[in-house]
């Protein structure tokens, strides 16, 4: 938190682009107030674009999917082997309740059935260090076809949808990440 306004710190001499960045490294917050009164959040936003982006990037927790290795086909009511390598990119943990699952989406990207992954406890995913996890989900009475295989983060296992974002590229539109665009299934 700033201990004044951003134009009071940039007044006095008192604002650096790299400072800020220091101080995010250095603190490790999950949040960052831009500014305090009047339209400080909206000066600061207009004036220092690609820093609010990498700073937003960098607070709290960062979840980017560095790579998956899922099954070629997926067959009802067998167990799929899923491996995934995470990156925290942020300075802090997930300290929220997160759950994780995966989905199986048409073409309109509706879900299909969805599958918690129970393995998967994003709230230890250590800042700055990449986690692999292997988990099984078993899919069943699905009809045959080709379907998008996608994957998202729940706050409660209540959700229909995600409630978190991750850091990939690919985002539907009800938040889930597509991790495969065609996947069998039999």
């Amino acid at each position: 938190e700033f201990y004044s306004t951003y134009q009071w710190l940039k007044l006095k001499k008192l604002w650096g682009d790299t400072k800020m960045l220091d101080d995010v490294a250095g603190g490790k917050p999950s949040y960052v107030n831009l500014g305090q009164w009047g339209n400080d959040a909206q000066l600061m936003l207009t004036q220092h674009p690609q820093l609010v982006q990498r700073v937003t990037s960098m607070m709290g927790y960062h979840f980017v999917l560095s790579s998956a290795t899922i099954p070629n086909t997926i067959t009802n009511r067998q167990e799929s082997t899923i491996s995934l390598s995470w990156k925290n990119q942020g300075v802090s943990y997930l300290y929220q309740p997160a759950s994780v699952a995966i989905a199986l989406l048409d073409n309109s990207n509706n879900v299909v059935q969805k599958q918690w992954l129970p393995m998967e406890h994003p709230q230890t995913w250590m800042p700055a260090k990449t986690t692999i996890t292997n988990t099984v989900a078993t899919f069943s009475g699905v009809h045959a076809g080709t379907y998008k295989l996608a994957i998202g983060f729940f706050a409660s296992r209540t959700d229909t949808n995600p409630t978190y974002l991750i850091g990939n590229k690919g985002r539907t539109s009800l938040n889930w990440y597509v991790i495969s665009s065609s996947t069998p299934v039999k």
